[in-house]
């Protein structure tokens, strides 16, 4: 929200933060989840954007399951992205409002992040 002073209109905001990585998770080879730290607020609209890609020969997909929660931000990946051995995926992060731009490039290998459930009735 801008305030007008002597004719001109000052808005008070941040420029976004660089999102950091927070964790990742796989249960039991399923989808893979992954949250990221916005930073300080901006007191500013700003978006956020998740963008990956699995191949180097394909094009970036936007994450469809983007939660934006308090200081959070959340992506599930798409059921198709899959555990490919030693495989990493490609993951772009962007926070953009009027002030700035961050944007941050990250490899994610899927099989690092798996939680395997407990094993039950061992004989």
């Amino acid at each position: 929200c801008g305030a007008k002073v002597g004719g001109a209109e000052l808005e008070v905001g941040y420029a976004p933060e660089e999102p950091v990585l927070d964790r990742c998770i796989s249960h039991n080879l399923g989808p893979l989840t992954c949250t990221w730290l916005k930073g300080r607020d901006t007191l500013i609209q700003t978006d956020y954007r998740v963008t990956y890609m699995q191949r180097s020969d394909q094009e970036h997909q936007e994450c469809e399951q983007l939660e934006l929660g308090g200081d959070d931000i959340v992506c599930q990946f798409a059921p198709e992205v899959r555990h490919v051995g030693n495989l990493p995926f490609h993951v772009k992060v962007t926070a953009e409002n009027k002030f700035g731009r961050e944007e941050v490039l990250y490899n994610i290998y899927p099989h690092d992040h798996v939680k395997h459930a407990p094993v039950r009735n061992l004989r």
